[in-house]
């Protein structure tokens, strides 16, 4: 597993992690207290990830993702929209427990951040969990210059849990996550892409307390 520290200021910390599986990088701003933002950028890499808009309350989870799946959430197909809302249920509960036990409290609204481009899988993805993720426009795409559509709640919601058990390092194992997968939603491309997540998590939490 790979891990890389992209930048260190006094108001943030950017890292990436990487292996066969998945790639993603977390902004972690200098705060006790966060919303946890999943941010969808095309051709997002070490030198413009930086570019990221700082907001101090927020920590900003962005996926690498193959343009071909990019494409085609854009296009509207619906097993794009499935693999990206597999992965999102990854990185939502690998983010929390690294800001849970670095004593960063995470509020329990997740922020999905608008972006134009990917409107349809929007309104696909937002439904299915009434209450618990919102879209939200941070303004961290200048090119979001039409008004936002109205999303309907026509589908049978996902509601994800509201709470996770404490974790510390030492319990991060591959049956606990595996077990103790709350927010993640049921599919099998959870429990391969997790094997591959796991060591990312226990080297960034020390990673980040260390630097």
């Amino acid at each position: 597993m790979e891990q890389k520290v992209i930048m260190k200021e006094s108001n943030k910390c950017i890292y990436l992690l990487r292996d066969n599986n998945i790639s993603f990088y977390l902004i972690i701003p200098r705060s006790k207290e966060v919303n946890l933002v999943l941010g969808i950028f095309d051709n997002i890499d070490d030198n413009n990830v930086i570019n990221i808009k700082n907001i101090p309350d927020k920590s900003i989870v962005v996926p690498i993702i193959d343009k071909n799946i990019l494409e085609g959430a854009k296009t509207g197909k619906e097993e794009c929209y499935k693999y990206i809302d597999n992965l999102f249920s990854i990185l939502i509960n690998t983010a929390y427990k690294i800001l849970t036990y670095n004593k960063i409290e995470v509020n329990n609204k997740i922020i999905l951040d608008y972006n134009m481009k990917y409107s349809s899988f929007n309104n696909w993805y937002i439904p299915q969990y009434k209450e618990r993720i919102e879209l939200i426009d941070l303004n961290l795409h200048p090119d979001n210059t039409i008004p936002k559509p109205q999303i309907n709640d026509v589908k049978e919601s996902r509601v994800l849990e509201d709470t996770l058990p404490d974790i510390k390092a030492k319990e991060l194992n591959n049956n606990d996550i595996l077990n103790n997968n709350k927010y993640a939603s049921a599919g099998g491309f959870i429990s391969y892409v997790l094997l591959g997540v796991i060591v990312a998590v226990i080297s960034l939490v020390i990673l980040y307390m260390l630097i």
